[in-house]
């Protein structure tokens, strides 16, 4: 871990002109996703779709009757030591595997790769 700056811009961790990110699963499409999953991993045991089969899988959450605009103005009051934003997104994702309809829901997105939430230091000043 010698080196590892997750607070500095804009690798925020990734040790970017060293190392090309690979991504390590055809669901797992950007550095952003993998920097979400431990948190939203958690909700493939929910009723909630974590977004898998979006462009934007675990970045992005949401359920067909839920308020994301409530729940985005809930978070963001209660964010100071957030180290994320989120915004009310709707998402299009499979309603059952086993048939090939979709269904639009209603969701939040995070935001993790914006300096003015992704910093400790900064987020608490806020």
């Amino acid at each position: 871990m010698e080196g590892w700056q997750p607070d500095a811009a804009p690798g925020y961790g990734w040790p970017l002109g060293e190392r090309a990110w690979v991504n390590p699963s055809p669901n797992a499409p950007n550095i952003s996703m993998a920097r979400c999953y431990p948190g939203t991993v958690m909700l493939e045991g929910t009723t909630l779709s974590e977004g898998r089969g979006t462009t934007r899988p675990l970045e992005l959450f949401g359920a067909p009757d839920l308020d994301a605009r409530a729940l985005s103005r809930t978070c963001a009051r209660s964010r100071r030591d957030w180290l994320a934003r989120l915004s009310p997104a709707s998402l299009l994702v499979r309603a059952d595997l086993s048939q090939a309809r979709r269904q639009a829901l209603r969701g939040l997105q995070i935001h993790v790769d914006d300096p003015a939430t992704t910093t400790s230091s900064s987020v608490r000043g806020a």
